[in-house]
């Protein structure tokens, strides 16, 4: 039966339950409209020993900050963070995860020859097995930046797969391996040994030939809604490839050398990373203390 997201906060925590179930079971989807947590907040995804992997991406267009703990429990699922806005582990950042690690700003997530595109509906029955290849469908893919301390248990896998990855931070999994994957804009990444990481293939997205194998292109402006304030000359701006940079000063170090222009600029004036704490955090509701400014670039 179909089930959404459910976020239940509990004082500091947020538990996630609900989601949508893959049709063997083995595979838990969420969707969020933001995902991004405040020192001292804790984002608990429920799992149980069936769920072999629990995939949450954020469709809502806005890059994740996260300055607090994320965790699963119930289960020994791998956990998938997919947001192709971009990715911002603040530096008390941490993970609480039983198995594997993974965050991405990839559109398109492969199961065979069946897709979780990043935003819009799919065919969760169909989506069995270890997620095995990454679609960048997108000329500027979103970026992931690290100031936090990320660990995961012994002989696990830790993987940043994005369009840039920083890396300020620490990244920790005895006998285990880490990935750090810049990846171009246009370009497929599968895993040659679906189920790990130990090897990589990096192709052209035009190379996916095949229609039913093959990820939704990542959707441009007429699938959002038009921001606010003004946004001059709109027609000939690219929402597709806008990228957020950064502008607080407190937080430039982490993350500004990490985020770039693309043809639309978006301009985020926040406190999430202030040494005082901060306002703006939240899953799949909005939070307050940010103020977002719009800008079309041409030329």
């Amino acid at each position: 039966m179909a089930r959404n997201t459910i976020v239940s906060p509990s004082g500091n925590q947020f538990n996630i339950g609900g989601g949508q179930l893959s049709g063997n079971g083995a595979n838990l989807f969420h969707s969020f409209e933001r995902f991004g947590l405040n020192q001292g907040q804790i984002a608990n995804f429920l799992s149980n020993p069936q769920i072999q992997n629990i995939l949450g991406r954020v469709v809502g267009g806005d890059p994740s900050v996260i300055n607090g703990l994320i965790r699963v429990s119930g289960g020994n699922s791998n956990l998938f963070l997919v947001n192709p806005a971009g990715i911002v582990f603040g530096p008390n950042a941490s993970l609480n995860v039983p198995a594997s690690f993974m965050a991405t700003t990839a559109t398109g997530i492969g199961f065979g020859n069946h897709w979780l595109n990043a935003i819009g509906s799919a065919d969760y029955t169909n989506l069995n097995g270890n997620p095995n290849a990454f679609a960048f469908a997108v000329n500027q893919p979103g970026a992931i930046v690290n100031a936090g301390n990320l660990a995961v248990g012994s002989g696990q896998s830790l993987a940043l797969i994005g369009g840039t990855v920083l890396n300020t931070g620490q990244l920790s999994t005895p006998d285990g391996q880490i990935t750090i994957l810049a990846v171009p804009g246009q370009n497929l990444v599968r895993l040659s040994q679906p189920g790990s990481l130990l090897s990589l293939e990096i192709s052209p997205l035009a190379s996916v030939s095949s229609p039913s194998s093959s990820p939704t292109p990542y959707p441009c402006k007429s699938s959002f809604p038009r921001p606010t304030p003004d946004w001059r000359k709109s027609d000939e701006c690219n929402w597709c490839n806008r990228q957020p940079r950064w502008h607080d000063s407190s937080s430039r170090s982490h993350a500004q050398s990490a985020y770039y222009r693309g043809n639309c600029d978006r301009i985020r004036h926040d406190q999430h990373l202030r040494s005082n704490g901060g306002n703006g955090s939240g899953i799949g509701h909005s939070g307050g203390g940010c103020e977002w400014q719009h800008q079309c670039l041409w030329g």
